[in-house]
């Protein structure tokens, strides 16, 4: 194709992403880090509800004292 322009659309859609805050015992304070999926990528939700539930069930398994939050990206 000569002289033709090739144009790509990038639709934004909402995503969601869990960031789970980690207690530092020394100082007592917390360092956020967004969680990643099994292949190393930030592990993204399609819906709210979903990260949430994801999020619940962390919360329920942490004995670590550690905080999940749900961001909207």
């Amino acid at each position: 194709m000569t002289g033709g322009f090739l144009f790509c659309i990038i639709i934004k859609k909402r995503m969601y992403v869990i960031i789970k805050h980690i207690k530092i015992q020394e100082n007592k304070t917390r360092v956020p880090v967004i969680l990643l999926d099994g292949h190393g990528e930030i592990w993204e939700f399609d819906t709210e509800k979903e990260a949430k539930k994801m999020r619940e069930v962390f919360e329920l398994n942490s004995d670590s004292g550690h905080k999940y939050e749900v961001k909207k990206i």
